[in-house]
């Protein structure tokens, strides 16, 4: 903008203004159309006036039909105009001189006194009108402020794309551009026709005039209440610094992140205040969505060769069908991806590279194979009990283990009924002392002797160890019997170890602490034997050479686990030294071999000890 300062008025005003038939007029005066010229009033010496005109002449001012002037410049003095150059260099001599004054005073200017400048600040600023800029309004022609366009607030001149008008404060999208100004309309994340969202607008838009949109900042006059509104759709109540999405409904934002397949994601606001009219919110994130959007169901993300994210059906992926067919089914792979079948009850899965698929199903060792898997029922004695040299029934009662309610304790029966028919298997072991007889333990079907399932000749203490499997309808009962050739008695020392369980063969679980077979180590001679209670239950030596010691059993062993040890020497007697791990009852343990001759000692695990407990020693006659 030029200026220059008009004698007249008293005040400097622009300098380039146009006149209707005499083209500029930068001087003291505007120059009104040569055809309808009216006197101009006020004129004073020392006013200059340029002649420019298609015509080559015309009238300056003084009075109507005066004199025509050719082009060029003209001082007016004493009410005529002359065409004196010393006069006309001296006036703009000193006009010169009043711009150099305008330069020197412009610090002090109040814009006020320019006529195209309305500041809009209210006569007593307040703290609220601090950081407004000064902007042009071309709609209005003038230098104004607006609460729109704040300091830290970046914004965009826009129009509606259609017909009608946008609310303040609503998400909008880019349609295009008209006349330099972008169009826009609603968003709403429903597409990516309809986003992503370049700002709020920060005043009424309508599809004629220039107005703002807030691409990054504050805005504010607006309702964040929980009142239902274009641009709170939901309803929904929020609060200082929640994050707003934009929502599926045109012009909305919600605090939840939308949701199905096709819908896209944009954050783009934070709650500064909620209030019904007052309200504001930070505007971010701008013109563009989230790297990935929603997924619908059944789709994935796929890189492509450029390493960009494409959505893909699951069916197109190869391998994508699966082989399983039934219940327990493995996925596996051998060229291609391949079925594994479930295996049969109690079976473990190994790997096997002889295998199609490098697995299979396998019995291990302590697995039985499709036989009894589940443990019924177990128990104990838990009171004294005396038996005399003929048959007796043994008074178990179950040890609160009984799944199914089958054992009676009043009756210390078994009686098949919600476990169904099939075989069983009946485990029981007892511990006494019948000085010297023989002891047999053995079982009774609906009060049939079925067979014997343990036999112990020792010459005091006797524990027999019994395992039975049999075969039961619903109805049939089982009983725990007992055979000595002496007297004796069980109280509550041994309780513990005078025990049962019964398994129904078929449930596929491992039979309870009761591996099929025996699990034995054997070694020729060595110096110290150090026996894995975990993994061996028997441990032999079959040709001592040398002094052997007998260390304490390695592993975890729990209460009431056995181990057997079988002694041979080479045909020379060795030394014995045994751990003090090893405790005694009632016998006492060898010192030195036999020569030619098998030891054997039984042991059991006393967890309350923390001792293996020597309950039978036997040297071959």
């Amino acid at each position: 903008m030029s200026v220059y300062y008009d004698k007249i008025l008293g005040k400097f005003r622009d300098k380039s203004v146009s006149g209707g038939g005499s083209g500029s007029q930068p001087f003291a005066f505007t120059a009104d159309n040569y055809t309808a010229l009216l006197a101009k009033t006020g004129m004073v010496s020392g006013d200059v006036a340029y002649v420019s005109n298609s015509q080559g002449t015309q009238w300056l001012p003084g009075t109507v039909g005066g004199n025509y002037y050719a082009n060029g410049i003209y001082l007016y003095t004493s009410g005529s105009w002359t065409s004196d150059r010393n006069a006309i260099s001296y006036e703009l001599h000193l006009d010169d001189e009043r711009l150099d004054a305008l330069e020197a005073s412009l610090s002090n200017l109040d814009l006020d006194d320019l006529t195209d400048v309305n500041t809009g600040l209210p006569a007593a600023p307040t703290e609220a009108d601090d950081g407004k800029l000064l902007f042009y309004d071309n709609d209005n022609g003038l230098w104004i402020t607006d609460d729109a366009v704040t300091h830290g607030t970046s914004v965009i001149n826009a129009k509606k794309s259609s017909a009608g008008t946008i609310a303040k404060g609503l998400p909008v999208y880019l349609i295009g551009f008209d006349s330099d100004l972008h169009t826009v309309e609603l968003a709403n994340a429903t597409s990516s026709a309809t986003m992503p969202v370049i700002g709020f607008t920060a005043e009424v838009l309508d599809n004629t005039n220039s107005k703002h949109i807030t691409t990054f900042g504050k805005v504010t006059g607006v309702d964040t209440s929980s009142a239902v509104s274009t641009l709170n759709p939901n309803g929904e109540t929020w609060a200082v610094n929640d994050a707003l999405y934009l929502s599926t409904t045109n012009g909305g934002l919600t605090k939840t992140r939308p949701t199905g397949g096709t819908v896209l994601i944009q954050r783009v606001a934070k709650i500064l205040k909620v209030a019904a009219s007052g309200g504001q919110f930070f505007v971010f994130n701008t013109a563009r969505t989230a790297g990935l959007p929603n997924l619908s169901t059944d789709k994935l993300w796929l890189g492509d060769s450029n390493g960009i994210p494409q959505e893909v059906d699951k069916s197109t992926i190869v391998g994508s069908t699966s082989p399983l067919t039934i219940k327990g089914d493995l996925y596996t792979y051998d060229t291609a991806d391949a079925r594994l079948p479930i295996g049969t009850d109690g079976q473990s899965l190994v790997a096997d590279s002889t295998q199609t698929t490098g697995l299979k199903w396998k019995n291990l060792p302590g697995q039985s194979t499709g036989s009894g898997t589940k443990v019924l029922v177990q128990g104990q004695m838990n009171t004294t009990q005396s038996f005399t040299s003929t048959a007796e029934r043994i008074d178990y009662v179950d040890s609160t283990l009984d799944v199914n309610n089958e054992w009676d304790n009043t009756t210390h029966r078994f009686t098949v009924a919600a476990s169904g028919a099939g075989v069983y298997q009946f485990i029981n072991t007892i511990f006494i002392n019948n000085s010297g007889g023989w002891i047999q333990i053995f079982i009774k079907k609906n009060g049939v002797t079925q067979r014997i399932t343990g036999t112990d000749f020792a010459d005091s203490w006797d524990t027999p160890i019994g395992a039975t499997n049999i075969d039961l309808v619903v109805g049939d009962y089982v009983e725990f019997w007992v055979d000595s050739t002496t007297s004796f008695s069980v109280d509550a020392t041994w309780y513990a170890l005078n025990n049962f369980q019964i398994t129904k063969i078929g449930d596929s679980v491992t039979i309870y602490n009761a591996p099929t077979d025996p699990r034995v180590t054997s070694v020729t001679s060595v110096g110290t034997l150090i026996v894995d209670s975990s993994t061996t239950d028997q441990s032999i030596i079959t040709a001592q050479s040398g002094a052997l010691t007998i260390a304490a059993p390695t592993g975890t062993p729990v209460q009431g686990r056995k181990l057997i040890i079988r002694l041979k020497d080479n045909g020379t007697a060795r030394a014995l030294t045994w751990n003090a791990i090893f405790q005694v009852i009632g016998v006492t343990l060898p010192t030195t071999t036999a020569v030619n001759k098998t030891i054997y000692v039984g042991l059991i695990y006393n967890t309350t000890d923390t001792k293996w407990d020597v309950i039978a020693i036997k040297e071959q006659a």
